[in-house]
């Protein structure tokens, strides 16, 4: 029977009939150091509790009667392997992003899934010191058993990665068999991890253990025969009740990736509250300049103004915005208070 790469890791428990519920320990208690003869204070752990139930899962094919008598080889054991193949993909996407209606809650979910460890400063991009960081971001009960999970898009881009010096941070496994490590701790991968990409998590580390599935009755597979009998064809169905939940979230962490715009949002903000209100100030200022230059365009009954103008001087190309006169023919200004004297020539 096929089997995901999120089972292969995590732990998986039986149930016969009804919801399963996980006792939890939501609060430690602690130890405290007392005199001779003294009072032993109290001090409790806090349980909570989680709910697995069971969801289902199914696909079916149907088959001509013609396939089945004339075919070259083991049709039933080729359908066996397909419905493996398809419940144990449709499973693996669940475990990891799955939202909790009508199927488990995944590893990546918002509120019950992992939580994150560290954030990428860039949205494409990853850096040695981000992965060592998601490593010790972990408690370290939980890192004697912690694995990397992520897709293969991200392997290729963790692989170019070399440490201060220039030795790359992947290692290969040295025997057959033997998994590829990055960082001294094993990784395997999946196709339903997010790949890099702004706001993605495409990494997750830590005790996948964490993790637990729960199988109700196993899968299932039947043959109809009489169903499709009027159309000549027989058909194959498959079910399976399961139901996966993260247990114990600060078992995992996941490695987020910043979203497009948010540094230069923050940065944009920051430098407003820094320069306050003087940049302001020089706007007026540099506006006029720039309408004294001809730079700035004049509102249209201004432009109307203007064109009057020049057609009442024959065609003269000084710029008078507003039937204003323009410079060479403005009275020039003479005496303290600026009284006009006399024109321009």
């Amino acid at each position: 029977m096929a089997s995901s790469t999120t089972r292969k890791c995590s732990r998986i428990i039986r149930t016969a009939s009804g919801d399963r519920k996980i006792p939890l320990v939501a609060s430690h208690g602690t130890a405290s150091w007392v005199e001779e003869e003294g009072t032993i204070p109290e001090s409790d752990d806090a349980f909570g509790q989680i709910t697995i139930g069971a969801h289902k899962i199914a696909s079916m094919i149907k088959v001509s009667d013609e396939l089945l008598q004339d075919s070259v080889f083991d049709i039933e054991s080729y359908i066996a392997t397909e419905f493996a193949r398809r419940v144990g993909d449709a499973e693996e996407a669940a475990f990891i992003s799955g939202d909790g209606s009508g199927k488990p809650y995944g590893l990546l979910h918002t509120t019950n899934g992992a939580t994150t460890g560290v954030t990428a400063a860039s949205a494409t991009a990853l850096t040695s010191d981000e992965l060592l960081d998601l490593i010790y971001s972990l408690k370290s009960p939980y890192r004697k058993r912690a694995v990397f999970l992520m897709h293969d898009s991200t392997i290729k881009a963790i692989r170019k990665l070399k440490d201060g010096n220039s030795q790359y941070l992947w290692q290969p496994g040295m025997k057959e068999g033997e998994p590829d490590r990055l960082l001294g701790y094993r990784l395997v991968t999946s196709t339903h991890m997010p790949v890099i990409a702004a706001d993605a998590k495409p990494i997750l580390f830590g005790d996948l253990s964490s993790y637990w599935i729960a199988d109700r009755e196993g899968r299932s597979m039947q043959r109809l025969n009489e169903l499709y009998a009027a159309t000549g064809q027989v058909g194959f169905r498959v079910t399976q009740r399961v139901d996966g939940r993260l247990v114990q979230t600060e078992g995992v962490k996941c490695l987020a990736m910043i979203r497009y715009g948010a540094h230069s949002k923050k940065l944009s903000r920051a430098r407003r509250q820094r320069m306050g209100r003087g940049r302001q100030a020089h706007v007026p200022a540099r506006r006029d300049r720039r309408r004294r230059r001809g730079l700035v365009r004049f509102a249209p009954w201004r432009r109307m103004c203007f064109a009057l103008y020049r057609r009442q001087r024959g065609g003269h190309s000084g710029r008078a915005p507003g039937g204003l006169q323009p410079p060479s023919e403005r009275p020039a200004r003479s005496g303290r208070h600026g009284k006009r004297t006399g024109r321009v020539r």
